[in-house]
């Protein structure tokens, strides 16, 4: 047999073979995929129809309870703030005529009275560094302004408040205590969007806009939370200075926290009184102290180890005018503790704190309901 002669048709042969079984193949997977696809598609639409053909949601078994629930939150917000308005301190409704007679007939008395009977943290009651409390312009005979007088009136409650508290846990010395009038509020984090430069509150000033241009609406930053904060409280944040004993500095601690007003801690800053301890980079906290360690006013040591002996004494400490005080200056602490080497040296306490306050129910108030 001449295979030469049937060669090309033996070729052909098994090209077309070749070429049908991989045809072959191509047909039976696109059918299996093909059908796959329809498949998929009678199964969405019969979801299609079983959805259309059924109650639309919610229903009114859900409506109805998630009512329900509601009612219960509201319920459940309506009584903790109708408990924190029964406990939080009240504000009297003083004119501005009487504003003075108040102050100094009950106001600033009564504080000195409570100063002088709280031996708790001295046998001469808490030392007042400041006895008018902030106010002796008004003292003097002043009547503050009508617009000032609602804020005025809740810093003197919520300085009243304060200080009942400092002068009941045990302090010996209270040095300041005043409002923080440069407190920033949630309503001045605004700015003008498209606009260059620093916010308007850190120098910068918004570009006026172009001629046929409408000026942008300032921008809101505050998150929910804030305006809710804003929307339901007023607060007044409060600077306190004040010497203790480190045992009552908790009870301190703990009577700010446990207060059924809602007092919030922002800032707290705790130094030891002898400022030989203190280091040279320290920046005092303290109203009237140095930065640096006052080394030209220590006493030179009398024997050796006389630097470890005056730095437990704490005989720097002393100022020039405790040092000169007479039998009849009241100074701060306990006797039996200033006769102590360890353990009787007060602490110098700085901390600002908020006073939140509900305020009185209105319509804006109630918006949230």
């Amino acid at each position: 047999m001449n295979w030469t002669r049937y060669k090309l048709l033996i070729i052909s042969g098994g090209i077309t073979l070749v070429l049908s079984g991989v045809l072959i193949f191509w047909i039976l997977s696109t059918g299996k995929a093909n059908a796959e696809i329809d498949q998929e598609i009678s199964t969405l639409t019969q979801t299609q129809d079983r959805l259309t053909a059924s109650t639309p949601y919610p229903s009114e078994s859900n409506l109805s309870e998630l009512i329900r629930e509601n009612e219960r939150v509201t319920e459940y917000r309506n009584r903790i703030m109708d408990t924190i308005r029964e406990q939080q301190f009240e504000v009297p409704d003083i004119r501005r005529h009487e504003f003075g007679d108040y102050v100094r007939g009950q106001w600033v008395p009564e504080l000195r009275q409570l100063a002088r009977t709280s031996v708790k943290g001295g046998e001469n009651g808490v030392v007042l560094q400041d006895p008018s409390f902030g106010l002796q312009e008004y003292l003097d005979g002043a009547l503050p302004e009508m617009a000032q007088l609602p804020k005025l009136l809740l810093d003197l409650q919520a300085k009243a408040h304060l200080s009942r508290l400092l002068f009941e846990s045990g302090i010996s010395e209270l040095m300041v205590i005043q409002p923080i009038e440069a407190a920033t509020r949630p309503t001045e984090r605004t700015r003008t969007p498209g606009t260059g430069g620093p916010p308007p509150m850190m120098g910068g000033a918004p570009r006026p806009a172009r001629p046929g241009q409408a000026a942008a609406e300032p921008q809101e930053t505050r998150s929910v939370a804030e305006m809710e904060a804003e929307r339901l409280f007023e607060w007044a944040p409060f600077r306190l200075e004040f010497r203790v004993y480190e045992d009552f500095y908790w009870d301190t601690l703990n009577r700010l926290l446990a207060d059924p007003n809602q007092i919030v801690l922002t800032r707290l800053a705790v130094t030891n009184s002898n400022q030989m301890l203190w280091p040279d980079y320290l920046r005092p906290l303290v109203t009237g102290t140095t930065r640096a360690r006052p080394r030209e006013t220590r006493p030179a040591p009398r024997e050796r180890g006389g630097d470890m002996l005056a730095l437990l004494q704490g005989l720097d400490r002393q100022t020039p005018a405790a040092e000169s005080a007479g039998p009849s200056t009241a100074l701060p602490g306990l006797s039996e503790r200033r006769m102590l080497r360890v353990g009787g040296d007060l602490l110098n306490v700085v901390m600002e704190v908020k006073i939140y306050r509900l305020k009185p129910v209105t319509p804006e108030t109630t918006q949230g309901s």
